[in-house]
């Protein structure tokens, strides 16, 4: 091996170097080997990155399952529960004005009660409101359901309705009536301001009049 040719059949290889003819074959192995060598080297690298790449691919994937995962729960929890306010009102309370002391947090009553009410008249001298429930929990269930009458901010007559055994997903229609008074006007309003539900197969609490 030398800087420059040092006679006849002398070659010129890929370091710089001049060889003589006979470290022909010895070189070009070496040349092949090294070449072969850094060909395996790069395939491992770019092998690795490649399995790297996947890896993070699939831990980015799981991340991001896990968060909307978290995310659905936390929402079907809040959509779920029936929160109480700073004034005691429960949420759905606050929404629909309509109280309850049932305690249900999960399957509120007063979102049994499909609004607005479908009738709200009179029939001949009396005042008639009428509604449908739908059971939201998974067993039979019975109603309190409180209407009032009202007309210019003041109370023209109240009038509780009892619904008794309304299966799981049942729906159930209420009517209430009361007598007109003689001097009621004519145009009023017809609001339920309670519902109350217990199990079909416990006694009934006591029925509630506002």
């Amino acid at each position: 091996m030398s800087d420059t040719p040092q006679g006849p059949g002398w070659w010129l290889a890929s370091d710089g170097k001049w060889y003589p003819p006979s470290a022909t074959t010895q070189v070009s192995l070496q040349q092949v080997a090294s070449a072969r060598g850094e060909g395996q080297t790069d395939q491992r690298a770019a092998a690795a990155v490649r399995q790297f790449g996947q890896a993070k691919r699939r831990s980015l994937t799981i991340a991001v399952w896990v968060t909307a995962a978290l995310a659905v729960i936390v929402f079907v929890i809040l959509l779920g529960l029936d929160r109480r306010s700073s004034d005691g009102r429960s949420v759905a309370e606050r929404e629909l004005g309509i109280k309850s002391a049932s305690g249900d947090s999960a399957y509120p009553p007063q979102r049994d009660l499909i609004v607005p009410l479908d009738l709200c008249g009179r029939d001949g001298g009396a005042l008639v409101a009428g509604g449908q429930l739908v059971n939201h929990t998974s067993e039979p269930a019975s109603y309190y359901v409180v209407t009032l009458f009202r007309s210019e901010g003041k109370t023209l007559a109240a009038r509780t309705v009892r619904v008794d055994g309304v299966p799981p997903g049942g729906v159930a229609t209420f009517r209430a009536s009361v007598p007109g008074p003689a001097d009621v006007p004519e145009r009023f309003k017809c609001r339920v301001t309670r519902v109350e539900r217990w199990s079909a197969n416990a006694p009934a609490p006591a029925e509630p009049t506002r």
